[in-house]
C-alpha cells in the first residue's frame, strides 16, 4: 500500500506546485519551477514516513497526512480561485496539453532516477525481509530505507510536475509487476504503457460524451476508476 498517494508524496507534490504559485516563486508557464516545487513538497510529505517500520501505521499516518495535505491545498484554490483556472490538472492529473517540450525539461530527472532506481533494486530485495534479514547481510536498514525513499520520491515529484496527482498508476502497477517477476525496468515500461492507455481512453471517452465537441476527460480520472476496480478484484483474490 506505500503508494504516492497514500504516503503524503503526492499531495505533497502538487501542494508545493500550487503553494509556489500562489507565493509567485515560479511563473506559471515555468517547467523548471514546477519540477522544483513539486520535489520539495513531495520531499516534505514524504519525509515524515522515512522512519516508520510498521506497515500498518505507514498506511494509517499517510491516509491521514495525505488528507491533511489535501486540506491545505483546498485552501489555496478557496483563498484564489480565479488563480487556477487549471487546478484540475495537479489535483486529479492529466497529460492534456503536455508537448515534448515540456518533457525537454525533466526526461534527464525521470531517467537519471530510474537508473538509479534499477541500481538500488537489490537494496530494496534485501530490505523486504525485513531489518534484522539486512542487518545480517551487513546493509543498514536506515540508510537503505533512506535510499529507496530519496529515489521513490524524486521519481514521484518528476511525474506530478509535469501530469499531477495521477492516482492508483503507482499502487497497481508494482502488484502486476510483482505477479509477472519483472522488475524496475519491467514496472516503468508497463507504467509509461498504462498511462498512455488511460489517456488514450480518456481522449475517446471525452469525444463520445461531449458529441462534436471534446470533453476533456483528466486521465486521473480514468486511472482512479481502472485502478479500484483491480483493486476490489486482487483483494477478493487474496485468501482471507
Amino acid at each position: 500500500m506505500a503508494a504516492p498517494e497514500f504516503t503524503g508524496v503526492n499531495p505533497g507534490a502538487v501542494l508545493g506546485v500550487l503553494a509556489a504559485l500562489t507565493l509567485g516563486v515560479v511563473p506559471a508557464d515555468s517547467a523548471v519551477g514546477a519540477l522544483l516545487a513539486a520535489v520539495v513538497g513531495g520531499a516534505l510529505g514524504g519525509a515524515a514516513f522515512a522512519s516508520m517500520r510498521d506497515t500498518a501505521n505507514l498506511v494509517v499516518y499517510g491516509l491521514l497526512g495525505s488528507a491533511l495535505l489535501a486540506g491545505f491545498t483546498t485552501m489555496l484554490l478557496a483563498y484564489q480561485p480565479g488563480r487556477f483556472g487549471n487546478a484540475l490538472r495537479w489535483l486529479i492529473g492529466s497529460v492534456e496539453g503536455r508537448v515534448w517540450e515540456h518533457l525537454s525539461v525533466a526526461w534527464w530527472w525521470i531517467a537519471g532516477w530510474i537508473a538509479l532506481a534499477w541500481l538500488s533494486s537489490a537494496v530494496l530485495a534485501v530490505l523486504s525481509p525485513g531489518d534484522d534479514h539486512a542487518a545480517s547481510l551487513g546493509l543498514p536498514p536506515v540508510a537503505g530505507r533512506a535510499v529507496a525513499l530519496t529515489v521513490a520520491i524524486a521519481l514521484t515529484a518528476g511525474a506530478a510536475s509535469l501530469a499531477g496527482a495521477i492516482a492508483f498508476v503507482g499502487l497497481v502497477v508494482p502488484h502486476a509487476v510483482r505477479r509477472l517477476r519483472g522488475g524496475v525496468l519491467t514496472a516503468t515500461l508497463l507504467g509509461g504503457l498504462t498511462l498512455a492507455g488511460a489517456d488514450a481512453l480518456a481522449q475517446f471517452a471525452g469525444r463520445a460524451l461531449a458529441g462534436t465537441q471534446r470533453l476533456g476527460l483528466p486521465t486521473g480520472v480514468v486511472t482512479a476508476l481502472a485502478g479500484a476496480a483491480v483493486l476490489v478484484y486482487i483483494a477478493r483474490k487474496e485468501p482471507a
